[in-house]
């Protein structure tokens, strides 16, 4: 009796699946699967001469108000988040991100600074921000890749530059450029922009670790003065 193997059957009929998940993958890298998000020089900033990386690991760049300057000041404005993305986006969707922006920065600042009214303390920062980057997600792509790996690729990812002003002087205190990516949370793979609503948190909070507040000396001890030879604020380009 002649057995006839199935080994070539089973092997065929596994084909289309493993050619429709290289294709699947492909496509993934093709339109940008696992991007990672860049920051910008939008020209948004007064001025990207100062900027410094923010940690040895961290792409944002920073530039930290100088020690003790904070101390001098009591509140800060925050003032609703502009978009000033280069590439054509659904304006409702970036219009939702930068209200929920100018919302988490007003909650994450609240949290170690009073919130002013208007912007025209004596002892007031001025928190002036805009979205200048976007990347959504492909949420048909990534249900394809979900069903056949099972993991989404393709992310989205949100990029803003933020400046802080002194309310009265419009000296520049100092600034950010920041960018995020919705890597680690699954549920903004499935809607356009879900990652950059998301990562309005995480801008906030880079924000405000900038303005961490200055902590009163201990007893005992007193600040030292300020150097005559220090060099003049920026002024930033904000309108007073």
């Amino acid at each position: 009796m002649i057995r006839h193997s199935n080994h070539s059957g089973r092997a065929c009929a596994t084909q289309p699946r493993v050619r429709a998940m290289i294709c699947a993958v492909g496509a993934a890298i093709a339109l940008g699967g696992c991007a990672h998000q860049a920051v910008t020089r939008s020209g948004f900033l007064n001025s990207y001469d100062h900027l410094v990386p923010e940690s040895p690991q961290s792409k944002n760049l920073v530039m930290r108000p100088a020690p003790g300057l904070l101390a001098g000041y009591d509140a800060v404005f925050v003032e609703p988040v502009e978009v000033r993305v280069s590439t054509q986006e659904n304006d409702a969707a970036m219009g939702e991100v930068a209200v929920l922006a100018t919302e988490a920065l007003r909650k994450e600042l609240g949290a170690d600074w009073t919130i002013a009214d208007s912007p025209g303390g004596a002892r007031t920062l001025r928190v002036h921000t805009a979205l200048t980057a976007v990347k959504t997600s492909n949420p048909a792509l990534n249900i394809v890749l979900f069903i056949l790996l099972p993991v989404p690729l393709d992310n989205g990812g949100l990029s803003a530059e933020s400046e802080f002003v002194d309310a009265s002087s419009g000296q520049l205190v100092g600034a950010i450029a920041w960018a995020g990516q919705g890597l680690w949370d699954p549920v903004g793979y499935f809607s356009p922009y879900g990652h950059p609503r998301q990562l309005t948190e995480g801008l906030a909070r880079s924000v405000a670790a900038v303005l961490k507040r200055d902590r009163p000396a201990p007893l005992g001890t007193e600040a030292a003065p300020a150097s005559p030879e220090a060099p003049t604020p920026l002024r930033s380009s904000l309108p007073r």
